[in-house]
């Protein structure tokens, strides 16, 4: 439902998460909105999508989002 403009890459991420064994790289994908909205196509997977400005996220965030913002790289300078 999501209508996108530009893309613009992001940082690329690298997160270890020892106690499970994981190893997650993750590439970062940042999009311009020209509109639409976004739909919910997996409700048994997922509660629903929320709008936040980037600087006034929730808590908590998924842990790979959260090594996101501690990046320092921020999408509203682009």
């Amino acid at each position: 439902g999501l209508h996108l403009g530009l893309l613009y890459k992001g940082p690329y991420l690298e997160d270890f998460f020892y106690p499970e064994g994981k190893h997650y790289v993750t590439l970062v994908m940042i999009a311009r909105w020209q509109g639409g909205e976004p739909q919910n196509l997996e409700p048994h997977k997922c509660e629903g999508w929320q709008w936040f400005e980037f600087n006034q996220l929730p808590s908590p965030l998924f842990p790979i989002f959260a090594s996101f913002v501690k990046s320092n790289f921020r999408p509203y300078l682009l």
